[in-house]
């Protein structure tokens, strides 16, 4: 797609809160349910966006931390450099030929989000800690993960595949629309945040008394949500592993990420301070 119909599109659509020199920001606003609710809540509860600066491009992850604590969210100004671009080339190039650089500010918003939500929680211990981080990893990448979902136009991918971390595909979306269909939204939200809790747990899949739980006596439903249940699956396992480690490093926890992940994390989650946060968690994105 080129730029000038990209930019078209961009530069048609007004909403409230967006931001002009992030590329589809007011289209993703009207259009896709779950970037709004995040960018409403993040409002909320007092973030600010700022444009990113050297250090969270060179290294976003050392970033993570102070963006939490300082609830500054930083984004790439793709829409404005598309938009020189095009001033200076115009008709010239499209976003094949040259790839426009991603924003992760929705990936980060839920980052924040997650950590208001756990502002009860009691994170003592190593495995207390650890199992919150995860939490709220988990939550940001149910996050991107759902805003695909709704991507269903050419014009809406682009949109959604520049701004989080995950490219949408029809695939998925099929997945999450047959499960909201037969289910609901908060049995969506539970089977992928769980998916993505056991693959940030470096573990192989959802039990399937999880699915059942969720689906009940009905098969096609069983087969559905097991299916869903796999997307935690698609990331990487080498890139999950390293993420992991760096990021226990970055907290300060020391050994093995394997031993350091070996603990019943279900019998902690049915704590209530636990669960009332993924209850908040959940809440922010029902309707």
């Amino acid at each position: 797609m080129q730029y000038r119909e990209v930019l078209k599109v961009h530069n048609s659509v007004k909403a409230d809160s967006s931001i002009t020199d992030i590329l589809g920001d007011a289209f993703l606003l009207n259009e896709n349910p779950i970037y709004r609710k995040i960018r409403q809540e993040a409002l909320k509860i007092g973030v600010q966006f700022s444009e990113a600066d050297a250090p969270y491009l060179l290294l976003p992850f050392n970033q993570l931390d102070r963006i939490v604590v300082q609830k500054k969210v930083p984004f790439v100004p793709s829409g404005r450099m598309a938009t020189e671009i095009e001033g200076k080339h115009p008709g010239v190039f499209d976003l094949t030929e040259m790839p426009l650089p991603e924003s992760y500010h929705l990936h980060e918003s839920a980052h924040v989000i997650a950590e208001n939500c756990c502002s009860n929680l009691k994170a003592i211990t190593n495995e207390e800690k650890i199992l919150k981080s995860i939490l709220c990893e988990s939550f940001a990448n149910t996050v991107d993960a759902l805003a695909c979902g709704y991507a269903e136009t050419e014009i809406h991918k682009v949109f959604i595949k520049h701004n989080c971390y995950m490219s949408p595909t029809t695939k998925i979306a099929e997945k999450i629309d047959r499960v909201r269909s037969s289910l609901g939204e908060a049995i969506v939200f539970q089977v992928v945040f769980i998916s993505y809790v056991y693959a940030n747990f470096l573990r192989e899949e959802v039990p399937k008394e999880l699915i059942e739980k969720w689906a009940g006596g009905n098969a096609k439903a069983q087969k559905e949500v097991r299916s869903l249940s796999q997307i935690g699956q698609q990331l990487d396992p080498l890139f999950r592993l390293q993420t992991t480690q760096n990021y226990f490093k970055l907290l300060g926890f020391k050994g093995d990420v394997q031993d350091l992940l070996d603990f019943d994390f279900l019998k902690l989650l049915r704590r209530e301070d636990f669960s009332e946060a993924i209850k908040a968690m959940s809440k922010v994105l029902q309707t």
